[in-house]
């Protein structure tokens, strides 16, 4: 038999040996209390799936280095000299096998490995969320905290939805919501999106003056005093039109505020809450203006004025809460877990920042996202304490830096005024009750409550919040290996250990080649012991295959622990340095093996031994 036909056909009966070795193992593990009974045949399968795959390098290098010391027999009375055509044939050979195993080890280990593992800690941590859920709720519920106790209810049943007992202690905490109030808040306003065409334009107060001039005339009282509102807003006071816009504004709001003669009682009662949403819209309360016209617009969808103001009222909320029903179901799809990082403040000092969960919304370029048990603690640049807070779920939405001011710098950290940015809404309301909202928890050392927004902006680009949950969540053993090299500068940044992402780093860049190397080693290692051509390879020999995979595992973490000794021997060069100090090595080490391999023969048997 062929060289190539031997390996061919040993090496792949080992391997799927090993697997199944690694599946059975897995499905014999008894304590599976930790996960839900329906979700423990795919734990086993994942599990035995990805021991194999972190064995696999080891199984692929062992039956390899047996796999050559049967092939190289065959031809071994024929390599009489150095640097032979058997010897290139069989070097050949070796090259092929371990470039070919090396590619399968590094697209395992850097593409299905993180994936198979995701999985495997969102299953074990589905019965922990639903226990630490329906605690809270529980809790929550006691406390007659309503809002809380819907929410982590809600959650709850997104991981069990046919548990009875989330479904009765979701519903009597929405009987105790029903009965609640919620006194709504005064919050600042953002343009509305009709006006967006006019803001920051030139004239663009004058563009207002002339539609509020128009609907003045049209008679359209509410769009003239609502235009002539935002262009005075939008001029201020210096402006040479500014006593016209408050003309235009107080003579709308006069005839507005008329009382004129109406049909129907039902008419009179629909414009004065028309009238009344209208004047919580301009003066910013936002939530109380929301839930007026979404009872007017419920009773009366056809008035063009509910309907325009029903959707301003709307954009003017979602700038500063978010919905509770938009992270229903969210716990199923959260792509990072535990994270931690500390962020700099633009004035000095620093926000330490720990989130349960981040969810991003497809279809958004990863512009949306929720983060579930979002905490954080200020300190100042002495490192006293300022505040804490924490949350059960925040809402974040990018936005590009610029559009925070002319001094955006001091408050994003961010130079570039195009370059995306965090913002957090903190508060989520019910979409159609007024008793139901999830805010904060404040713990305050020296700023008072009245200090607190529904809205905060993380210094630190989009882009860097994306590494830094990748690299806090997954850590860098698992981390994608392009998002791992552009992490380590930004380490020390965010508060993480530069020295071990950097370790791990230059540890997973070297591992293809520290294989590679190991293949050589180990056709050396075959040479002197290769079967002698009168001898038959007999099948029962693969059950003695484990051990030798368990040495060639143990002689693979010895190689990653030098290669850790020799990080730590370059910590004084840059990464780059470093990586390209160890590539150096390893070549030199491939060639030199290489000719040691080639150089080999017959009679030097005794010699290599």
């Amino acid at each position: 038999m062929k060289t190539s036909a031997r390996i061919a056909v040993l090496m792949p009966v080992y391997t799927i040996f090993a697997f199944g070795f690694f599946i059975a193992k897995a499905f014999l593990i008894r304590d599976v209390s930790f996960l839900f009974p329906e979700d423990v045949g795919y734990w086993r399968f994942i599990t035995g799936l990805h021991n194999f795959l972190y064995w696999l390098p080891a199984v692929l290098a062992s039956v390899g280095c047996i796999a050559f010391s049967w092939s190289f027999g065959s031809d071994a009375a024929k390599n009489l000299a150095r640097f032979s055509a058997v010897q290139l044939k069989n070097y050949r050979a070796v090259f092929i096998v371990a470039g070919v195993s090396v590619a399968l080890c590094f697209v395992t280990v850097e593409i299905f490995v993180p994936l198979i593992s995701s999985a495997k800690s969102r299953l074990e941590n589905r019965i922990q969320d639903y226990t630490w859920y329906i605690q809270h709720a529980e809790s929550a519920y006691a406390e007659e905290n309503a809002s809380a106790a819907v929410f982590y209810a809600e959650n709850a049943l997104s991981l069990q939805p046919g548990n009875a007992e989330a479904k009765k202690l979701r519903d009597a905490a929405l009987r105790l919501a029903a009965a609640g109030n919620y006194a709504s808040s005064k919050t600042v306003s953002a343009v509305p999106s009709d006006l967006l065409s006019a803001d920051n334009t030139p004239f663009s107060s004058l563009i207002l003056l002339g539609k509020a001039r128009a609907a003045f005339d049209a008679k359209n009282y509410f769009d003239a005093h609502y235009y002539a509102w935002w262009a005075y807003k939008l001029a201020g006071e210096n402006d040479a039109n500014s006593a016209e816009m408050q003309r235009l504004a107080t003579e709308a709001w006069n005839i507005i505020s008329r009382d004129s003669g109406f049909e129907t009682d039902e008419a009179a009662q629909i414009f004065w809450k028309k009238r009344e949403g209208y004047s919580a819209l301009m003066e910013d309360d936002v939530l109380k203006a929301y839930y007026i016209f979404l009872d007017l617009y419920t009773i009366s969808d056809f008035d063009p004025d509910i309907v325009r103001f029903y959707r301003l009222s709307t954009e003017a909320l979602l700038q500063q809460y978010f919905f509770i029903d938009e992270v229903q179901n969210f716990a199923l799809y959260e792509k990072f877990k535990n994270i931690s990082f500390t962020v700099p403040l633009p004035g000095g000092g620093r926000e330490s920042v720990c989130i349960g969960g981040v969810t991003t919304v497809a279809h958004t370029d990863s512009f949306v996202k929720y983060l579930r048990n979002y905490s954080s603690v200020t300190y100042d640049a002495s490192g006293s304490l300022i505040s804490a807070m924490a949350v059960p779920y925040v809402k974040l939405i990018a936005q590009k830096a610029g559009t925070f001011g002319s001094d955006f710098a001091s408050v994003t950290g961010i130079q570039d005024a195009e370059t995306f940015v965090p913002r957090l809404l903190f508060t989520s309301v019910d979409r159609k009750s007024r008793g139901i909202v999830i805010s904060p928890v404040y713990s305050d050392v020296n700023t008072e409550a009245g200090e607190h927004n529904t809205v905060h902006v993380l210094p630190m680009s989009l882009k860097d919040f994306d590494l830094v949950c990748c690299a806090s969540s997954e850590g860098p053993l698992y981390m994608n290996l392009a998002s791992l090299f552009h992490f380590v500068p930004l380490a020390e940044r965010y508060g993480l250990p530069v020295e071990i992402y950097q370790t791990f780093l230059l540890q997973r860049f070297t591992r293809p080649f520290l294989l590679f190397v190991l293949f050589l080693i180990l056709a050396l290692i075959a040479w002197d012991f290769k079967l002698e051509s009168s001898q038959v390879f007999r099948f029962v020999w693969i059950f003695s295959f484990p051990v030798f995979t368990a040495v060639v595992m143990f002689f693979i973490e010895f190689l990653r622990y030098l290669i850790i000794l020799l990080s730590y021997a370059l910590s004084s060069f840059s990464l780059y340095g470093q990586l390209f100090t160890a590539l150096i090595l390893l070549f030199a080490a491939i060639v030199v093996l290489s000719i040691r391999f080639l150089s080999l023969y017959e009679k030097d048997k005794e010699k290599t031994a």
